[in-house]
C-alpha cells in the first residue's frame, strides 16, 4: 500500500467588503458658495467624493473626509457628487451619489401703492412686485409694524398684493418665499391723516324768490394734515337728490 502524500497548502484570505456608501439625502440650498456634505464613514476602508456634474470651479477642502466641505458653488446649478468606498482588493468599491439643487437667490421683490400718506378708513391695495428666482414657485407673508422694528403677520393675507383699510399709521412689508429661498422687502411706511371733523356750514335760510341769500359760513375743518385744506360748495333743486358743483 502507497503511503498517503499531502498537496501543499494554499491559504485562502476572506476580505471584509467595502462598507456600504451613503452619500446622505439630496439637498435644496438657496445661492449658497459653499456646503457640507454628509457621507457615513468608512471606517477603515477609505472613501473619495468625486463631482459627476462636472461644472468648473468646484473644490473638496478634503475629498477623502466623509463630510467634507465643498466651495465654489453658484446659484442656479445642480450639482451631483459621488462618495466612493473602497476596501481591500479584490472586494469590489461601493458607490452613493447626492443632488445639491442650489437655487437662485430671490430677486425683485418689490411692494408700492399709489399713495403713502392716506385718510383713516380708506381702503388700498399695496402692489408687489412679480419676484424671480427660487424654484419658481412663490408664497408670500405680509407684516406690519408700528415702529419698524417689531414685525407682527397679517392673518388671512398671503397674495401677491394687500388690500387693507388704514386704521393707523404703520409700516408694511412682504416676505416671499420659494423652496429655500427668501427675501424681505423694503418696508413701505403708510402715514394714517384722521378723518375730516367738524365739516359744517350755517343754518338754513328762508327768503323770497329775488332776494340774495345771506352768506353762508362753513366752520373751520379739522382733520386731515390740519393746515392744507380745499373745499368744493355744491347745490340741489330737489331736496338733496342730485348735486351740482356751484359755479364761480
Amino acid at each position: 500500500n502507497c503511503a498517503v502524500e499531502f498537496s501543499t497548502v494554499t491559504i485562502i484570505t476572506v476580505n471584509i467588503g467595502a462598507v456600504g456608501a451613503n452619500a446622505g439625502a439630496d439637498q435644496a440650498i438657496c445661492n449658497a458658495n459653499s456646503i457640507t456634505l454628509a457621507g457615513n464613514n468608512p471606517g477603515t476602508n477609505t472613501g473619495i467624493w468625486t463631482l459627476t456634474s462636472a461644472q468648473a470651479g468646484v473644490s473638496f477642502e478634503d475629498a477623502t473626509l466623509f463630510n467634507t466641505k465643498v466651495n465654489g458653488l453658484v446659484g442656479g446649478e445642480t450639482y451631483t457628487f459621488l462618495w466612493t468606498i473602497s476596501g481591500l482588493p479584490p472586494c469590489p468599491a461601493s458607490s452613493d451619489a447626492v443632488v445639491i439643487t442650489n437655487l437662485t437667490e430671490i430677486t425683485n421683490n418689490s411692494i408700492d401703492v399709489t399713495s403713502t400718506t392716506l385718510c383713516t378708513g380708506q381702503t388700498i391695495t399695496i402692489t408687489g412686485s412679480n419676484p424671480t428666482g427660487g424654484n419658481g414657485t412663490y408664497s408670500y407673508i405680509w407684516q406690519n409694524s408700528i415702529d419698524g422694528n417689531t414685525w407682527t403677520t397679517i392673518n388671512g393675507q398671503a397674495g401677491i398684493n394687500l388690500n387693507v383699510t388704514v386704521a393707523r399709521s404703520l409700516s408694511y412689508r412682504r416676505i416671499t418665499n420659494s423652496g429655500n429661498c427668501s427675501a424681505t422687502s423694503t418696508a413701505l411706511n403708510i402715514i394714517a391723516l384722521p378723518p375730516i371733523g367738524n365739516n359744517v356750514i350755517s343754518s338754513d335760510q328762508t327768503i323770497c324768490t329775488g332776494n340774495t341769500i345771506a352768506l353762508i359760513t362753513g366752520s373751520q375743518p379739522t382733520g386731515g394734515d390740519a393746515t392744507n385744506y380745499t373745499y368744493g360748495w355744491e347745490q340741489s333743486i330737489d331736496n338733496g337728490a342730485t348735486w351740482v358743483f356751484v359755479p364761480n
